[in-house]
């Protein structure tokens, strides 16, 4: 959540900062990291919607060719893995036959890893800021964290080409993930971060905001989030309404209350919502990309579209796909 800097003039606060790479035509946008001693590069598709961070490990061997090579953990002198029958912070770990802490994670769209946890050094670049007017950049910070070593990887994950997932969805119930390491042991930090993405690129400040990537004299606004999305591990919101180009669409708060508000996952490109929402923004997406001032890449199949019950109500799945 947002929070303000303190204005006192004795107080540097620490703001690490990742840059981005991706865009709206790939479909996703990831981070490098350095892990390890001697560190070992890996790209991660950042991911707000999932709470844990793997990485495709040397004895995966079910695991495609990705970015870069497979991180091995015996090259690396400051790796532990955590003993399987301590729990690590609030969960509970299920040993496998190496009594390892295991991981078995499923998500959307169909795909799913399995593994075990490691904990390691993660080097982070780091920026000074003294009341938000001047960027001193530095050599970086170590933080240890723990991720998810990937033993096997199944569906979309075989084919991408970024190496794993960095999971920032709040932490209730699951490992400790990068920010709550950072946040843990940087007390100079605030206990927020930012994404920022635009067509190519962008930035995560973890630690607080750097006015210095605003646009001049630009306000801050807040959202609070929605209590049940952050038990659910979410970062949620409820929503009153929806415009576009200036051109409301005939939805109320009372058509989006079925799913308890709007959750943000930065790792999904599909349109989860109930049948109302859905036909609504399906007929609209519609006029505005046959209108001509729509920048839509050109005309889109609706390849992949599919409807299922879950216990709570009804969610269609919505997937555009440019034609060939």
């Amino acid at each position: 959540t947002p929070a303000s800097v303190s204005q006192n003039n004795a107080q540097t606060q620490t703001l690490y900062q990742l840059g981005i790479n991706g865009s709206t035509e790939i479909g996703y946008y990831s981070v490098a990291l350095e892990i390890g001693t001697p560190p070992q590069r890996q790209t991660l598709i950042i991911d707000t919607g999932s709470g844990i961070t793997t990485i495709p490990c040397s004895e995966c061997s079910q695991c495609s060719r990705h970015e870069n090579v497979r991180f091995n953990e015996t090259n690396s002198s400051t790796l532990r893995v955590p003993d399987c029958k301590t729990p690590i912070g609030v969960y509970k770990c299920e040993c496998d036959n190496k009594q390892r802490c295991s991981f078995s994670e499923n998500y959307q769209e169909g795909s799913s890893l399995k593994g075990f946890f490691m904990e390691d050094e993660v080097k982070l670049s780091l920026e000074s800021i003294r009341e938000q007017k001047k960027d001193s950049p530095d050599s970086g910070r170590s933080t240890r964290f723990i991720f998810g070593c990937t033993t096997e990887e199944t569906e979309q994950f075989k084919g991408q080409r970024p190496d794993g997932l960095l999971g920032l969805a709040p932490s209730t119930k699951n490992v400790p993930n990068l920010l709550d390491s950072v946040f843990s042991k940087d007390k100079s930090s605030l206990v927020s971060f930012a994404v920022c993405i635009g067509h190519d690129g962008g930035f995560i400040g973890i630690g607080g905001m750097n006015s210095n990537k605003q646009l001049p004299n630009e306000k801050r606004q807040t959202v609070p989030f929605a209590k049940k999305a952050i038990e659910r591990e979410e970062y949620g919101v409820r929503i009153n309404g929806v415009s576009v180009g200036g051109e409301s669409l005939s939805l109320s708060a009372n058509d989006f209350d079925l799913g308890e508000g709007a959750s943000f996952d930065t790792g999904a490109t599909m349109l989860h919502a109930n049948p109302t929402v859905f036909s609504v923004f399906i007929n609209f997406l519609k006029k505005y990309c046959q209108s001509g001032y729509g920048r839509c890449g050109g005309p889109v199949s609706y390849t992949h579209l599919r409807a299922h019950e879950t216990p709570e109500h009804l969610v269609c799945r919505l997937l555009l796909e440019k034609k060939k």
